[in-house]
C-alpha cells in the first residue's frame, strides 16, 4: 500500500486517471442535487410566503374590523339621535354620551355645513368658545358634508399624549340630508394591544405603519411613541410607494427577513409581517448538510477506486518504461526495454528501442553543431555588447550624433532630438532636407560635405537649421565615412547648437560698442563743463556790451534793433548752455508751465537759417490752450532733431510740416493711441515727404547709438535723446512711416491748467547805488565789462584779476569796502576759498560769487558758507543790478 502510495505522489497519469473517475461521479449528482434543492427550496419558499401572506391578511383584518368596530358605533350613534345643530347644549350632552357609551374615543366634534366647529369635547380638556375654528378647506370636512365616511391619519392628541385617528361622518336628518358633520377621535390604544399580544409564530413579528410610513403600532411602545420614520426599510419603502406582497430584506430589527406587505382597508395604513431567513429556512439548511455527507462519501469512493485500478493496470508499467527511458536518455543507447505486453504499453516499449538505435547514429553530428552553435552565440553575445556599447557612448555624448546613407538618416541620439526638437522616430528614415530652412541652405551644405569627404574623409561646416517649432538655430556640424573605402555604407555626423555662443558674441560686440560709445559720452559730458565755463565767459561780453550799447542807443535808431537782437540771441545761448550744463551734470532741468506755440515759432524761425531753401517749410499752429509743463530750451533740442533728421531724409527737397493742436483722448479710443491715459493733450507733429523708414528697423529708432547714416555723419543719439526728453516730459512719441511716404512723428504732451509765466520787458529804471564794489575776475575781458556796467550803475569800482592781489588789498582797508563780487573759477584760487578769506578778516561783509560752470558750488553750498549772492554767468544786467541792491540792502543770501 505505501509502495501504491508513492506511486500517486509521482504519477500525472493516475491523477487524471482519478480526477476522471472524480468528474464522472460528481457532475451527476450535482446535477441531481441541484434539481432537487431548486424544487425544495421553490417549495419550502412558496410555503412561506404564503404564510407569511397569509398572517399579514389576519392581522389587516382585524386591525380593519377594530376600526370599523368604531367606526359603525360612531355612525349608529349619529343616525339614531338627530340633534339640533343650533342647540349647543343639547350638543355637549350628546357628546358627553357619546364618550360614555364608547371608551375608545377620546373627543368628539360637531360642525355646521359652513365648517364651523359649534360643539368640542374632550376627555381631557374643555374648549373654550374662543378655540373653535373653521376647518371648511379640510378634505375630510368637504367629504363628510357631501355623505361620505372619512378616516384621518394618525396624530398626537396634545390633550392625552396618545395617538388618535379622526374619524369624519356626516350627520344626517330623517330625510337623509347632511344637516352636519361630526369627528371623532379614537385611540388606537386597543390596536397596540392587539399587536404586542397577537401570536404569529415563534420568530414572527408584526408592526403597522401610516401610508407615510411612520411606525404607529408594534410590540415595542416606546418606538411607537418616538413616531420612528421607517422608510429605509425597505419593506416599509415598497409599501410607501404602493408595493404590495412578500420580499426579502433586511428587515425591522437588522435581521435578513421574510416580509409580507398588506394594506389595511379604510386607513391608508400598512402591516408587515417579518419572519428572519434564518428561522424560515431551517429546514433546508438540514437536508443541505445531510447531501453533503453523501457528496464526500461518493468523492472518496471515487478516489479509492481510481487510484486501486490505475496502480495495478497503468502506473506499475508506465514506471518500468519510465526507469528505461531514463537510462537511455543519459546516453546509455545499448540498453534494450524487455517488456511482455501485448497491448499499448508493449507497442510503446519496442519504439522506444528502435528509438534508441537511431539516436545513436546521430550523436556525432548532433555533438558538433552544438559545439559550432555555442561558438557562434557567444560571437553574437560579443557584438552585440560591443553595439551597446557604442550606442550607450554616443546616447551619453553631449554633442548631437547621427548615422546618415545618401543624407537620409537611419539613427539618431537623444541630444539630436533634443536640438532638432523632433522625436527619434520623426527623423529617422527622413531625409535631412527636413533640418534646413531652404533647400539652398540644404544644396550648399551637401556640396560642402561632398567635397571634404571625398578629399580628407572628413569635414565641418556653420548652418542653420530650422526646429520642429519653427525657430531656426545656428549649428556646427561635423561628419566622417563610416568606412572609407565604401562611401554607400554611409557616414556618421555630429552637431553641436552654436545659438547661445554666436548671439553670446554679437551681444559681446553690442556692449562694447556702447561702452566705447558712454565713453565718448561721458568724455563729452567732461568737456562740456569746461566749454560751458568759456562760453559763458564769451557770452558774457557779448551780452554784457549789448546790453550797455542798447541803453546808449536811442529807440528810434535802426542799430537799436540790431542789439535787440543780439540780446535776444545772447538769452537763447545762454538757455543752450544751461542746457548744456544740465547734461554735464546728468540732472533734469526745472520744468514751468509755458505755451507751446511761441516756442514752436522761435524755433522755425532758426531752422529756416539752417535747413536748405530746397525744404519747404510749412506751419499749422491754430490760437488753442497750448499750455504745457515743460522746459523751453528742451522743446526747441526736440524740433531742432525731428528737423535735422527730416531734412536728412529729402536730400533733394520736399516739405516739412509743423503742427500743433488740442487732442481730447477718450476711454474709448483704440488703435495705436490706446495705452494713452484719457484726457486733453496738446500734440506736436512733424512731418516730412523723404523716403520712409524701414518696417525692419522702426522699432530700433529710439535706442541710442543705433543710426542708419554713414560714419561721421550721425551719433545715434537724437532720437533717443527726443525720447528721453518726451518721457521726462510725461508725454508720449508715436512713429508713423512707410517707405516711399515719407514719416509723422506725433509727440502727445499733457495739456497743464493753470496759467504761463508771462514774460514781461520791464522798462523800470535799472537799480544804481554810490557803494564801494570790490570785483575779481581773472578774464580781464569779463572783468572790463563788469567793472563798466558797475560804473554805469553808480558804484565806486575796484577791479583785480588776480585773486592773491584782491585778498591783499582788502586786507589793507577791510572797512573801506561794502561789497565783494568774485569769480568761481579762477587759476590762483577759488572764489569759494577768496571768500572765506576775505569772511576771515570781515565776517560781515556782502559778497557775490558768480561762475559759469563748477562742480565744486551751488546755490544751497553757496549759502551755507554765508555768501550771500549766487549768480550764474552770462549775467544779465537787470538782473545783476537787482541782485547787487538786494544783497547791499538786506545783507541776506539771495538766489539769481
Amino acid at each position: 500500500m505505501i509502495e501504491s502510495l508513492k506511486f500517486l505522489t509521482k504519477a500525472g497519469l493516475s491523477r487524471k486517471i482519478v480526477t476522471l473517475l472524480l468528474v464522472s461521479s460528481i457532475i451527476p449528482l450535482s446535477i441531481l442535487t441541484a434539481i432537487y434543492f431548486t424544487f425544495y427550496f421553490q417549495g419550502q419558499k412558496q410555503r412561506v410566503i404564503d404564510v407569511q401572506q397569509e398572517i399579514g391578511k389576519v392581522v389587516s383584518t382585524n386591525i380593519s374590523a377594530y376600526l370599523k368596530k368604531i367606526l359603525g358605533q360612531i355612525q349608529f350613534s349619529a343616525a339614531t339621535s338627530v340633534p339640533n345643530m343650533k342647540n349647543n347644549k343639547e350638543l355637549v350632552t350628546l357628546s358627553d354620551i357619546f364618550l360614555n357609551q364608547m371608551p375608545d374615543l377620546d373627543e368628539i366634534t360637531f360642525m355646521d355645513l359652513e365648517g364651523n366647529e359649534i360643539c368640542k369635547v374632550s376627555r381631557y380638556y374643555s374648549f373654550r368658545p374662543f378655540e373653535l375654528k373653521n376647518v371648511a378647506s379640510d378634505r375630510s370636512f368637504q367629504l363628510a358634508r357631501n355623505g361620505e365616511i372619512h378616516v384621518g391619519p394618525l396624530e398626537l392628541s396634545p390633550f392625552s399624549r396618545f395617538p388618535i385617528v379622526r374619524m369624519v361622518v356626516p350627520i344626517l336628518d330623517l330625510k337623509d340630508h347632511v344637516i352636519g358633520v361630526l369627528v371623532a377621535g379614537a385611540t388606537i390604544q386597543k390596536m397596540w394591544d392587539f399587536i404586542s399580544r397577537y401570536q404569529i409564530g415563534e420568530n414572527r413579528y408584526a408592526y403597522v405603519v401610516d401610508s407615510k410610513g411612520v411606525l404607529i403600532a408594534y410590540e415595542d411602545l416606546s418606538s411607537v411613541l418616538q413616531k420612528m420614520d421607517l422608510t429605509m426599510i425597505p419593506g416599509v419603502s415598497h409599501f410607501v410607494s404602493g408595493k404590495i406582497g412578500v420580499f426579502e430584506y433586511k428587515g425591522l430589527t437588522g435581521q435578513e427577513v421574510i416580509g409580507a406587505v398588506s394594506v389595511i382597508p379604510l386607513t391608508g395604513w400598512g402591516v408587515i409581517v417579518e419572519e428572519p431567513t434564518s428561522a424560515a429556512f431551517k429546514d433546508l439548511r438540514l437536508l443541505s448538510s445531510v447531501f453533503l455527507g453523501i457528496f464526500f462519501v461518493t468523492i472518496l469512493l471515487a478516489v479509492f477506486l481510481g487510484f486501486r485500478f490505475s496502480y495495478s493496470s497503468i502506473l506499475k508499467p508506465v514506471d518500468l518504461l519510465e526507469q528505461e527511458v531514463e537510462a537511455i536518455s543519459t546516453g546509455n543507447f545499448d540498453r534494450s526495454i524487455r517488456f511482455d505486453a501485448s497491448n499499448e504499453l508493449g507497442r510503446l516499449a519496442e519504439n522506444i528501442n528502435r528509438m534508441a538505435e537511431r539516436l545513436k547514429t546521430t550523436t556525432v553530428s548532433r555533438d558538433l553543431l552544438i559545439e559550432e552553435i555555442a561558438e557562434r552565440k557567444k560571437a553574437e553575445a560579443a557584438l552585440q555588447k560591443s553595439e551597446a556599447t557604442l550606442k550607450g557612448i554616443f546616447q551619453a555624448a553631449p554633442i548631437g550624433i547621427g548615422v546618415v546613407t545618401d543624407r537620409t538618416m537611419k539613427w539618431v541620439n537623444d541630444k539630436m532630438c533634443e536640438i532638432s526638437g523632433y522625436d527619434s522616430g520623426e527623423l529617422i528614415d527622413q531625409s535631412a532636407r527636413v533640418l534646413y530652412p531652404t533647400q539652398d541652405e540644404f544644396e550648399r551644405v551637401g556640396k560642402i560635405k561632398n567635397d571634404q569627404l571625398a578629399s580628407k574623409g572628413t569635414g565641418s561646416v556653420e548652418t542653420q537649421w530650422r526646429k520642429k517649432g519653427g525657430e531656426i538655430i545656428d549649428i556646427l556640424a561635423n561628419w566622417a565615412r563610416l568606412d572609407r573605402s565604401d562611401a554607400s555604407i554611409g557616414d556618421i555626423f555630429a552637431v553641436l547648437d552654436i545659438t547661445g555662443k554666436k548671439q553670446a558674441e554679437e551681444e559681446k560686440e553690442k556692449l562694447e560698442t556702447r561702452l566705447r560709445q558712454a565713453q565718448k559720452m561721458e568724455a563729452i559730458g567732461t568737456l562740456a563743463g569746461g566749454i560751458a565755463h568759456d562760453f559763458n565767459n564769451i557770452l558774457g561780453i557779448i551780452l554784457g556790451n549789448s546790453e550797455l550799447a542798447v541803453n546808449d542807443v536811442p529807440k528810434s535808431h535802426p542799430a537799436r534793433r540790431n542789439l535787440e537782437e543780439i540780446r535776444t540771441a545772447s538769452l537763447r545761448a545762454k538757455d543752450m548752455v544751461r542746457h548744456l550744463l544740465s547734461f554735464a551734470r546728468k540732472s533734469e532741468p526745472a520744468q514751468q508751465i509755458i505755451h507751446l506755440i511761441p516756442i514752436v515759432k522761435e524755433t522755425v524761425k532758426l531752422l529756416r537759417s539752417s535747413i536748405p531753401a530746397s525744404i519747404e517749410i510749412r506751419q499749422d499752429m491754430p490760437l488753442i490752450l497750448d499750455t504745457i509743463l515743460g522746459d523751453p530750451t528742451q522743446i526747441h533740442q526736440i524740433l531742432i532733431n525731428l528737423a535735422s533728421n527730416a531734412s536728412h531724409a529729402m536730400p533733394d527737397g520736399g516739405l516739412l510740416e509743423i503742427g500743433v493742436r488740442i487732442e481730447t483722448v477718450h476711454e474709448t479710443v483704440s488703435g495705436p493711441y490706446s495705452d494713452l491715459d484719457p484726457g486733453n493733450y496738446v500734440l506736436l507733429t512733424v512731418s516730412d515727404t523723404g523716403e520712409g523708414i524701414d518696417p525692419n528697423i522702426k522699432d530700433r529708432i529710439f535706442d541710442p547709438y543705433f543710426t542708419t547714416k554713414d560714419i561721421g555723419k550721425g551719433t545715434g543719439m537724437g532720437l533717443a535723446v527726443v525720447h528721453g526728453i518726451v518721457k521726462s516730459h510725461s508725454g508720449r512719441i508715436f512713429v508713423d512711416s512707410k517707405p516711399g511716404n515719407g514719416t509723422l512723428f506725433s509727440i502727445f504732451f499733457p495739456q497743464a491748467e493753470g496759467e504761463a509765466a508771462p514774460e514781461v520787458e520791464t522798462r523800470d529804471p535799472y537799480p544804481t547805488g554810490r557803494e564801494r564794489i570790490l570785483i575779481v575776475d581773472d578774464e580781464p575781458s569779463v572783468l572790463d565789462i563788469g567793472t563798466a556796467i558797475l560804473n554805469r550803475l553808480g558804484y565806486h569800482v575796484e577791479s583785480e584779476t588776480n585773486p592773491i592781489a584782491a585778498l591783499k588789498l582788502f586786507g589793507s582797508k577791510p572797512d573801506f569796502f561794502d561789497l565783494v563780487i568774485t569769480d568761481m573759477t579762477m587759476p590762483q584760487m577759488t572764489g569759494d576759498h577768496l571768500s572765506q578769506q576775505i569772511r576771515s578778516i570781515r565776517d560781515n561783509i556782502p559778497i557775490i560769487i558768480c561762475t559759469g560752470f563748477s562742480e565744486r558750488i551751488s546755490e544751497e553750498s553757496a549759502g551755507g558758507m554765508g555768501i550771500q549772492g549766487y549768480l550764474e554767468k552770462p549775467l544779465d544786467l537787470r538782473v545783476f543790478a537787482a541782485t547787487i541792491r538786494r544783497v547791499l540792502d538786506k545783507g541776506t543770501f539771495l538766489k539769481s
